[in-house]
This record gives C-alpha cells, structure tokens and sequence, in this order.
C-alpha cells in the first residue's frame, strides 16, 4: 500500500535531501538492536529547543505528529531525533508512507524475526504480518521509536503500534495534515538558524546584509533557502540581489521559479542531463537503485558519464546521494519532483516516457521467474515500475504500461501472494484490456490471473469463463513460452476449477492436454503440478493406492529443493487425506497429518492462512481417526479462515469437507444433532458446486450420514443417503459394501 496525498511533503523534509550524509553514529555509539534510519546529516542547524518539545511530549503522551508545510523540514527533525536518542531505545524503525507500506512492515517483521532467536516463516499476508509486528511491539520489554513518515492519511489506526500508557514506547508521524489528536506544527528556521544554513550551504563568501536579505527573501523556509543556495552556487556571477529579483519573495507557489532556474540551466548547458532528471521525475522519489539508474539509456550521455551527471543533479540539490554500506540509492524531494513535472514540456515529458518505457522493457523483458527473482532481490523496483506506469497514464500512454502492469500483477498473484494490492492492480488493467492485442501472451496472462483471482472471490463458473479466454488464447500461439504458459494455466488452474466443480471429464481433458507438452519441460515445478492435479483426480475417483504412488513422484522432485518442497507444501497435506481415506494405521495417519500442519505453519508462518487452516482441518480429522482428542472449536476457526479466503460461505469444496469432519467429530462425541446439522451443511456446499456427485468426498460424507442415521434410529437418514451412495457410485463400489457389511452387522434392513 502508498498512501494517497503521501506526495506532499512526504518522505524526506526541508533540506534532507540536499545534505551531505554522515554516518558516524555507528562510530559514536553502538545502535539500536534493530535500527534503519536510513541516513542522519551533517547538516542541521538550531531547533534544539523543539528537539526538547518533541522529547517531553513523547514522554507525556507517547505519539506525536509533527505537522506543517511541504518542506518546512519534519523529517529532518524526526530523523534528528532519532540520531540524537538512539541510546536511549533498543528498537527504531523508520517507514516512509510514499513507498510500499506492507513491505517494510514484512522487513520489519523479518528483523524482528531474527532478534528473538526463533526464525519462522512469516505470513505473507498484510494484515497479519502488521498484526505480528504490533503484537510483538505491544508485548516486548524493549523501549521503541517507530516513526511514520509523510503519513497524509487519517486511518493510522491499522499501522500503530498500541502504547497503553507505557513509558518508553513512542510513535512520531510527520504529516501535512494538521488536525492529529496529538500534535505539534513545525514553524520556519529563525532568522539565525537561516543565516547558519546558509553559509553551510553556499561557496561564495556572502556577508552578514546579504544573508539576512536572501533569507528574508525565503521567508526562513528551509527548502526554499536551500535552492537559492544552489542557484547561487551553479549560476557564475549570479548575485544575491539578482536571484531575489528572479524568484521574488517567497511563498509555496513560488518554488518552481527556484527550480526552474536550475532546470534551466541543466537544460541548455547539460541537456542529457536533465533527461535524467526528468526520467527520475516519473519513478518514486526516494531509494532509487543505482543499478536501476544503469538501466537507463539517455540520447548523448555514456554509460560512464553517468556518475558524473548525477553529481551535478546533486550538486544542484535536485537530488541527493545515499550510502548505505556497499548499496548507493538516490531520492529526490517529493515537492521538487513535482515541480519538475509540472515544469516539462510535452515534449519534454515524452522523451522521459520513452526513457522509462526502454529501462522498464530491460528490466520485464525476461522470463517471469526471471522477473520474479530480480523483484525478490529488490522490492522497491516494484514500486518504481508502478509509479512509472501511472505517470505515463495520467499523459495518455496507457497501452505502453499493460504489459508492464501485468508481469508485476504475475509476480504479486503467483509469487508474493499479494493478493490485496493484485485485486488493485487487476481492477487497474481491466479497464484498458481493450488496448492488448487479440491474441498476446499478456492478454493471456491476464485472464488466467483473472480467473484465480474469480476462483478466490466469485464463483467456479466465472474463474472457468475467464480462464478459457486464456487458454484458447494460448493454444493460437506458437513457442516454448506459450506452451509452458498453457501447461500451468491447464493444471494449476483450469484442471482444477473443473474438480472442484465435479467435473471430472473436463479436469481429465486438461491433464490430457497437458501431458502432450509435459516431455519437453525440464522443470520440477510443472512436472510436480501436473502429478498433483493427477493425483487429486485420482482420489476422487476413490484410487486411492495410484493417487500415493503418483503423489511419491512430487516427494521426489522436491527431494532436494526445499523452496520447491514448500511450494508443494500442499502435497503433504494430500498425503495425509489419502491416508485417512485409505483407512491407513493410525499411528501412520496421525504422523502424516501432524507433519504436514508443522510444515504448512513454518511455511505460512500464521495459523490464519489459508493452506494452515486446511492441514488443521486435515489433523482435526486424524485425530478422530486415531481416537485422540478433537478440537470443533479449531474447525470452526479454520472454516472462518476459508470462508474469509473464498469470499464467503459454501464457495469451496474445502468448505464442505470440513463440515464432514466438524460432523465425523461430533458423531465421534454422540453430538448426533449437532453432527447432522454440520453434515447438512456439507451436503448443500456439494449441492451448490458439483455438476456431478460422483466424487469419493461425496461417497464418504453419504457413508458418514448412513452410520450417523443407524446411531440415531432414523431409518429415514439411512435409505435417504444409502439410496443416495447407490445412485451415484452403485453396488459395486468399496464404500458400498463397507455400509452393507455395517447395517448387516447390525441387523439393520438394507434399503431396497
């Protein structure tokens, strides 16, 4: 998540962006446990007396906002103070609200992670990794700073560590926003305090009349000064009295003549140069890559003049240089980034798409596992590449982004498992599919995408149609990419929304087709989805010993692989079902299912995903087999978890079958009402969703109804549901036999 309005005086303040860095608090004190402040300057001048405010208010009310204009310098201030007090906390994490929210939280977790010696899995969720994070801040002992910075949205709520009145744990947001509960407006510099920036910041000696008049001029605003700063320093013989009759007195409407004066000059001295600066102009505006900058290829600018126009764009404060250990990022000031914007031509801005348009082809023109890996490597590229996307947009390039937007919505559907920012990103394309031609590979992407994402949220029939536009899409494509394309989208996606619809003819066809490519592909990762499809159908048509054999095959391709082993992880928890449904020992089945729930809970790192609340499902359901103690209540979570994962209740056959087993459980406890009711539930969910009933989950909730009827006494319940297994699977099947052997046993007539 970026916050809307986070454009506005966000991330860096006043003239952070425009000073030189020091990273000596490392050699003066040993820093916090966990500590990113991304940098602490050796410019800053006076405001000790509001540093002393901002102390003594966190001491009484534990959150302060610092609040004021674009620029007036409250990053500075709250990157000061945290340089200034990191003895004092053992925890101090800075967020900057321009960029991706959800992904520092899970960096944030991940430190945390590791600092309490216990290394798990996070959850990949946003909301329970923020959940893990506050939840860690709330019980630790440890004093904390975390510090929201250009956080220009009222709903804080949902990110805010709780506090509860306890000393030593503090929150500081800087906004432009002024009505925080809790709050303290940053004014301008004092005249003297301007005065000392000033001569930091200029070469030329200046005396005392011409510095007081300059800062008069700029009206004591930190940004402001700096640019004049700059414009004397890079204009020859530019006097004080000159700039001041050029900018005029100042206000926050007047900073583009500042900014202007520098643009211009870089236009007509540096023109390649100031390509680049409105190339940066287009992407995020702070923690840009040095290696995303090689990317780029401006008309008249070699690739190792690079360094040298990037230290006039410094050198100019349009941009400023971050050393972080070995990494060098660059950022610019929201505010001036804008300006920059609103200060291009037409013709200037089309040259900076078309800039962006071939680094952003360098950086997406790959293999999507490709793409993937480098995403994994550096997340902020993402955020980059969709900022880029939308500013084109906003200019009228749209067909130019799809495909772009659409590799990142791959790489955050199937890879991430970002599902909140893939639903915004889906409803984004959506709009403009139109523009993609008939038959691309994009196009098919995103209909396969936009099929998973219907599965999760809508109905089978609407992830069915939306998948076989992709796939009659890909089958008119020739090449290795298509076919690799169309074997995934056959069995991870369409395969299975025909199983799970009962439709088991179809389901087979995809395998079928499938098969034909799968001899060409040397990879574990399609092999094992098309063994996991094969094996799900085989357990449905009750072969149970075939499905084991076939589902071997994924333990072997992932022998070695853990990443892929996890991937898989759900291979596990089919080894666990078969097991029970084969009525394996028991001692055997309980080991299967408890394994694979330990792994599912490493893997997702939360009880409250999806995957973990099925392998519980799967060990609620071992237990009863093995007779050790049950949990309903558990099942009832897990139920809760799905229904939230699948858009509400009775949208999955995974819903059902943990009807059956909340109703195995209470048969198991002579519950027999309560077991009936949930049993019903199932039958309606198969009612709902399967085309045809003949699948084993149906035949064994039919058998669990028979032998809750005969526990009961209602002869109806039994013929009902008996008539029920006969119907669909006949006399001949293994279950069949097993009811009649049962209600012969039990002296129980056998409905005719």
């Amino acid at each position: 998540m970026r916050f809307a309005n986070a454009n506005v005086g966000a991330v860096m303040g006043a003239f952070l962006l425009f000073s030189p860095i020091d990273t000596s608090l490392a050699k003066e004190r040993t820093p916090p446990l966990i500590w990113n402040v991304p940098y602490s300057l050796s410019v800053f001048v006076g405001r000790q007396d509001v540093l002393g405010e901002v102390s003594d208010r966190l001491r009484k009310d534990n959150v302060l906002a610092i609040v004021g204009t674009p620029g007036v310098g409250k990053t500075h201030l709250a990157l000061r103070y945290a340089r200034e007090h990191a003895g004092d906390y053992q925890i101090i994490w800075f967020f900057d609200c321009a960029r991706d929210i959800n992904e520092q939280f899970l960096e944030f977790a991940s430190r945390i992670n590791e600092l309490q010696g216990t290394p798990k899995k996070l959850p990949r969720n946003s909301v329970q990794v923020i959940v893990y994070v506050n939840d860690f801040l709330r019980r630790t002992d440890k004093k904390w700073l975390i510090i929201f910075d250009g956080f220009n949205e009222y709903q804080v709520e949902h990110f805010m560590p709780e506090h509860h009145g306890v000393s030593g744990k503090h929150t500081i947001i800087t906004s432009n926003l002024q009505n925080w509960r809790v709050n303290m407006p940053l004014k301008k510099l004092s005249r003297e305090e301007s005065i000392e920036l000033l001569k930091k910041k200029i070469k030329q000696p200046l005396d005392r009349r011409e510095l007081d008049r300059l800062a008069e001029s700029q009206s004591d605003y930190p940004l402001s000064l700096v640019l004049a700063a700059a414009n004397l320093n890079n204009a020859e013989g530019l006097a004080v009295d000159q700039l001041i009759a050029k900018t005029g007195r100042f206000h926050i409407d007047a900073l583009p003549a500042s900014i202007l004066m520098l643009t211009e000059r870089l236009r007509k001295h540096n023109p390649a140069y100031y390509d680049l600066l409105s190339f940066l102009s287009l992407i995020g505006h702070s923690k840009i890559d040095r290696e995303l900058i090689n990317l780029v290829e401006v008309a008249g600018l070699k690739d190792d003049e690079f360094g040298k126009a990037l230290g006039t764009l410094v050198d100019f404060s349009l941009i400023e240089k971050i050393e972080d250990g070995s990494q060098v990022f660059y950022g610019l000031h929201q505010t001036v980034q804008d300006l920059i914007r609103q200060e291009m031509t037409k013709e200037q801005k089309a040259k900076a798409v078309q800039i962006g348009l071939r680094a952003s082809s360098k950086l997406l023109n790959r293999e999507i596992k490709d793409v993937a890996n480098l995403f994994e490597k550096q997340p902020t590229y993402v955020d980059h590449l969709l900022t880029l996307f939308t500013r084109m947009e906003e200019d009228g390039n749209v067909a130019e982004t799809l495909s772009g937007k659409i590799k990142i919505l791959y790489y955050l559907y199937y890879y991430k498992r970002d599902y909140e920012q893939a639903a915004k990103l889906t409803d984004e394309i959506s709009l403009h599919t139109s523009t993609l031609g008939d038959q691309s590979m994009e196009l098919a992407r995103f209909y396969n995408i936009l099929g998973a994402m219907r599965f999760m949220k809508s109905t089978l029939a609407d992830a069915v149609a939306e998948t076989q536009k992709a796939r009659k899409i890909l089958a008119n494509i020739d090449g290795e990419e298509a076919r690799r394309e169309l074997v995934l989208l056959l069995t991870n996606n369409l395969g299975y929304y025909y199983l799970f619809q009962g439709d088991l003819a179809s389901a087979v066809g995809c395998l079928n087709e499938a098969e034909k490519w799968l001899p060409d592909m040397n990879d574990a990762e399609y092999q094992g989805s098309f063994y996991f499809l094969k094996t799900q159908l085989m357990i449905d048509e009750g072969q149970f010993d075939d499905a084991m054999k076939n589902l071997e095959k994924i333990f072997a391709l992932t022998k070695d692989n853990t990443p892929l082993a996890d991937i898989f992880v759900f291979a596990d928890i089919l080894k666990a079902e078969i097991l029970i449904k084969s009525q394996a020992e028991q001692g055997r089945v309980y080991q299967a299912a408890r394994e694979a729930y330990e792994k599912a809970k490493r893997v997702f790192g939360t009880e409250d995903h999806e995957m973990v609340a099925r392998s519980r499902i799967i060990l609620e359901s071992a237990n009863a087999y093995a007779g050790k103690s049950c949990s309903v209540e558990a099942l009832k979570k897990s139920i809760l978890i799905l229904d939230d994962f699948f858009g509400g209740e009775g949208k999955n056959r995974r819903q059902a079958f943990a009807y059956k087993v909340v109703g195995d459980i209470l048969t198991q406890q002579q519950a027999y009402p309560q077991a009936l009711e949930a049993y019903e539930k199932a039958e309606a969910i198969y009612n709902k969703l399967l085309a045809n009933k003949a699948v084993d989950d149906v035949s064994a909730l039919c058998a669990s109804l028979v032998l809750l009827g005969a526990k009961m006494d209602r002869n109806g319940i039994i013929s009902q549901y008996f008539n029920l297994q006969i119907e669909h699977f006949g006399f001949k099947h293994p279950r069949t036999h097993e009811l009649v052997s049962y209600l012969d046993a039990n002296n129980i007539k056998i409905p005719g």
